[in-house]
């Protein structure tokens, strides 16, 4: 819970600067469309505040504890996990106060080490950026709310300004309010890049990070379909690549809709019909044949089956349709015109527009399980780098592939795009570490008393606030 409070209570401790006082942690709506704004956690404003601990000296408020709760449950929501579990609302509750503790540990630290003094000249410059935080936020309240008319007059528009104003303070959004929110942030950031200072890496130590990532994702990208993932799902770059894939670009024709609408019926009432006759065979055929003549003695008539030479013959049908197109981009290739200056002539793939792929092409095997198999057909239909395929019809419409590069397997290559971003993610991992282990020494230095009132927050299941739930529901 240390390392979980941590990170939400100062890293994003600056979102969490306002607050109320709350007699306990608020509920969300279930509705997926619910938000959590400010004025929702601030409805009860009147209410008085309660001390909850003192940390070296300093009143910890519960208005505090609950702004930093309240924002714990909508992250937990905003992820999936059902937050009517007690087992969540104990841990958010445990971890609430502890982050809180360690934000005003920080702060005060911060305070102690002078990053709270400001020059008149930075102070101009945090209310000229409050001032336009505050401004942007006026028009899209008036832009959102108002209902302004195209041809409102000068006063309508002053008026929707003032009730923008007056709307916008009760929910705390004031200069003086933004002024000390920028503040808090430079604060923070000042004390947070003097905790980190001293995070570097060595190229020797990137080199390593490199070559255990490629081991790694040797084993893990060994099956194509978790390489087909990370590559295409999740726009991840694997550093080992599996053997047998190709690179392709393609020009894809767009069909009628009535002709691909026949064509995929008449496959998919194929395939169905196929389907049903394997499980028949793989039955007692006796018992099979005695319920199939029960089943024609009552049924009522049906429609003729689909063959294959029916859907031969759509696809025939799709294939005439685009060939003047086809005929066109053969005769140009004949005269020696590029696959890529055909793309950009007849392609209607967006895919073949964007890098790496309008380049490289799309990395395919046999085995691709995220391209469409009549696209994958098309591209393993030819044998030499350079050649281009026949039209396929797929699901998309007619792809018409040229085969432009083997992809190497194994590592790939060691660039410094590659060893740039280790770089940082090493030293991000580094000033993780330092930013934690100087945290724990300061706040196990500081002194820290309970109310009674803030023990009592504390009552809850400590079986059930060990740790916090690390996985979503199933999505229904």
């Amino acid at each position: 819970m240390k390392n979980f409070s941590r990170l939400l209570a100062l890293l994003l401790a600056l979102c969490l600067m306002g607050g109320c006082a709350l007699a306990e942690l608020p509920e969300l709506p279930a509705s997926e469309e619910a938000e959590v704004e400010s004025e929702s956690v601030a409805e009860d404003t009147a209410q008085e505040d309660t001390v909850l601990a003192v940390v070296n000296g300093e009143n910890l408020m519960q208005s505090d504890v609950d702004s930093y709760a309240y924002y714990l449950l909508y992250l937990y929501y905003s992820q999936g996990f059902d937050i009517t579990n007690p087992e969540l609302t104990a841990y958010i509750q445990q971890a609430a106060i502890q982050g809180s503790v360690e934000q005003a540990v920080f702060f005060q630290k911060a305070k102690e080490l002078g990053f709270d003094q400001f020059t008149a000249e930075e102070e101009t410059q945090l209310q000229q950026d409050a001032q336009a935080t505050l401004d942007t936020e006026i028009e899209n309240w008036i832009t959102n709310n108002a209902g302004l008319a195209e041809d409102a007059t000068d006063a309508d528009k002053a008026t929707a300004r003032v009730n923008a104003i007056a709307a916008l303070e009760a929910r705390g959004y004031t200069l003086e309010a933004l002024t000390a929110s920028l503040r808090q942030d430079m604060i923070y950031e000042r004390l947070y890049a003097d905790m980190v200072k001293d995070a570097t890496v060595t190229d020797e130590e990137v080199r390593a990070a490199f070559d255990a990532q490629v081991e790694a994702d040797k084993q893990t990208y060994a099956d194509p379909s978790m390489y087909e993932q990370a590559l295409y799902y999740f726009g991840m770059t694997p550093y080992y690549v599996p053997e047998g894939y190709r690179g392709v670009t393609q020009i894809l024709l767009q069909v009628d809709s009535e002709l691909m609408s026949n064509y995929q019926g008449l496959q998919a009432s194929l395939e169905e019909a196929q389907d049903e006759a394997e499980k028949a065979n793989e039955g007692d055929a006796s018992a099979t044949a005695d319920a199939q003549a029960t089943a024609d003695a009552s049924a009522e008539p049906t429609a003729t089956p689909v063959t294959q030479a029916d859907v031969d013959a759509a696809y025939a049908a799709i294939l005439a349709s685009v060939q003047p197109t086809v005929d066109e981009i053969k005769a140009k290739l004949a005269t020696g015109t590029p696959f890529a200056d055909l793309i950009a002539e007849y392609n209607t793939d967006p895919g073949m527009t964007q890098e790496p792929y309008k380049s490289q092409g799309y990395s395919v095997s046999m085995d691709s399980i995220y391209f469409d198999p009549a696209f994958v057909r098309a591209a393993f239909s030819v044998d030499e780098i350079g050649e281009v395929s026949e039209p396929y019809v797929g699901t998309h419409g007619v792809y018409i592939v040229c085969y432009v590069r083997d992809v190497p397997a194994g590592p790939v290559e060691y660039t410094d795009e590659i060893k740039n971003t280790l770089t940082q993610s090493l030293i991000t991992d580094k000033e993780n570490t330092l930013f934690g282990e100087k945290l724990d020494a300061w706040v196990s230095e500081a002194e820290v008393i309970y109310t009674d009132a803030g023990n009592a927050y504390m009552q809850v299941d400590q079986a059930q606030a060990t740790q916090a739930p690390t996985e979503a529901p199933a999505a229904e």
